[in-house]
């Protein structure tokens, strides 16, 4: 019997649930898409959507479909580790069946992997064995909960750039329920299985069963390939069963001795769990600080273009924030953060190899603050400054750690002067604003707002509230700060301020300044929100 054809892709601006309004397709394939949202229930927040494409579209796999999505969803909803996106919910809609889900904003380590072989390079021995070290832990948190992750590669790993940690991304749950539904209308040799070819080991594909030791064959893979930069086709010997890319990489061979033994054909000649294999690495950790082979990356040529990273940081006055990574020539590192005039930082390096220059809001170096190994002083102006690393002359790469911190404004004791003969009236200039209202639609709770502002006219919005209801203003682009005041005039948040939520006591005309922090006239883009 022919099946109907299976829907489209939703048309963007589509909003599901009265609540998750799509805004593009991140990723399709035979089991699904996904797609990036907007949360409208989280003051907009981003998120992710995955749909699951069922084979057939009667009644029947539809709600066999949603009796396992639901099961599967209730099992990964268990898992609560800051490496993995948090599973949120499911629903269904026009028969379609979607999960929803943290987004995470970085790069795949398959694209840093195209970028470093731009530049001539793959990862070095150093930087593959700290990814082991980081993702291991999220092994061992979901294997614990019988969880296996089923597609690790790295299409399916990213570098997030909040905090530059590994996140493990779209486990195999919604391709897996794709086969059963597959399976039970194909014979066993249509039968689709999960995982990528070349990453996923034997059983996986020839019987579709998957064990911890599954998962550690898919990582080891996926270390090797991103230290040869070549794909597992090129590897592995069909004939022998065994892999050969320590031709096209340098490690030592305690290293490759445990990569070797978690990329065993048979199952039971691997490490068996996260436990054995970090115990084998943690034997040798020594021996890879100082190994050779770890600074053996290639001087990239002059006519390759460079690689820059940020790194938003949030500094609270009165405390300190260490950050650590590697740094490898022809790569540069920016942190950048928020503070104000008259604050004092404070920047170190505790490694050599490393330079620091430390930029204002005008994007040049501050004073005594370029190409140093530390920096103290107080900040000249407001807005957002970085903390820019580079590799010292002659570097090939270095391991760093940056400890920053940041003092508040000093106040100036006030020194007594004499009256002068005629004093002069001092001269303040006040700024002008451009005020507008904010009237929201019927049936709308929200509304974005953008312009642009200057310390000479401020932009200001007025919104008109009823005691009770719950007030939300986020800056969404733009260095700008906020200031809230009720109708009285009073400061509910004072300035520096990029997110104000909360509860107003009284009905009236409420005013919402959008502040630059630098002296230039800046864009900006505002989310505001009422709420009962």
């Amino acid at each position: 019997m022919n099946q109907p054809p299976l829907q489209p892709p939703l048309q963007l601006g589509t909003v599901l649930q009265n609540r998750y309004r799509v805004d593009r397709v991140l990723g399709q394939g035979g089991f699904g898409r996904t797609y990036l949202a907007e949360d409208l229930g989280r003051f907009n927040e981003l998120c992710a959507l995955k749909e699951l494409i069922p084979a057939q579209a009667d009644n029947y796999t539809l709600e066999k479909s949603q009796q396992l999505f639901q099961r599967e969803a209730a099992i990964l909803y268990q898992i609560q580790h800051p490496q993995v996106p948090q599973f949120r919910a499911t629903f269904e809609e026009d028969r379609r069946l979607f999960l929803v889900q943290d987004y995470v904003a970085g790069k795949t380590y398959r694209t840093l992997l195209d970028e470093y072989q731009a530049n001539g390079q793959t990862f070095s021995e150093a930087e593959v064995f700290h990814l082991l070290k980081q993702l291991l832990p999220v092994l061992a948190h979901i294997h614990a909960r019988g969880i296996i992750h089923r597609d690790i590669s790295p299409d399916n790993i990213i570098l997030r750039e909040s905090d530059a940690k590994p996140v493990l991304i779209d486990f195999g749950v919604v391709k897996e329920l794709a086969t059963r539904f597959q399976s039970s209308n194909s014979t066993p040799a249509q039968a689709t299985t999960v995982g990528k070819l070349g990453y996923a080991p034997s059983e996986q594909i020839q019987t579709g069963r998957a064990y911890p030791s599954s998962d550690l064959y898919a990582l080891a893979v996926t270390v090797v390939v991103l230290l040869t930069g070549r794909e597992p086709q090129e590897l592995f010997d069909d004939l022998t069963l065994v892999w050969h890319w320590q031709r096209w990489a340098t490690v030592m061979p305690g290293f490759a001795q445990i990569l070797n033994r978690m990329l065993s054909y048979k199952p039971n000649d691997r490490y068996q769990n996260v436990a054995e294999v970090a115990k084998a690495l943690q034997a040798i950790e020594p021996q890879i600080a100082q190994s050779p082979a770890a600074l053996a990356t290639p001087t990239p040529s002059l006519n390759q273009s460079p690689v820059i990273y940020s790194q938003a940081l949030n500094l609270v006055p009165g405390s300190s924030s260490d950050v650590t990574g590697s740094l490898r020539a022809n790569v540069t590192v920016n942190y950048t953060f928020v503070a104000e005039r008259g604050q004092q930082l404070s920047a170190a390096l505790a490694q050599e190899g490393v330079l620091l220059t430390v930029l204002g809001p005008d994007k040049q170096a501050i004073a005594d603050a370029s190409q140093v190994t530390s920096y103290q002083g107080t900040l000249p102006s407001t807005g957002i400054y970085t903390v820019q690393l580079t590799p010292a002359p002659g570097v090939d790469e270095s391991q760093y750690q940056l400890n920053l911190s940041l003092a508040s404004a000093v106040t100036p004791t006030p020194t007594p002067t004499l009256p002068a003969a005629s004093p002069a009236s001092p001269t303040v200039e006040v700024p002008t604003a451009e005020t507008e209202t904010i009237n929201f639609a019927e049936g709308q709770s929200r509304t974005q707002v953008s312009g642009r502002t200057s310390r000479q006219q401020i932009q200001r919005y007025l919104v008109n509230l009823e005691e009770g209801q719950q007030l939300s203003v986020i800056v969404t682009r733009g260095a700008v700060t906020l200031d809230v005041r009720d109708p009285d005039g009073n400061v509910l948040k004072g300035r520096n301020e990029f997110h104000w939520q909360g509860r107003v006591k009284r009905s009236g005309q409420y005013q919402i300044d959008v502040v630059p922090l630098a002296n230039n006239e800046v864009e900006f883009g505002v989310n505001v929100g009422v709420y009962k």
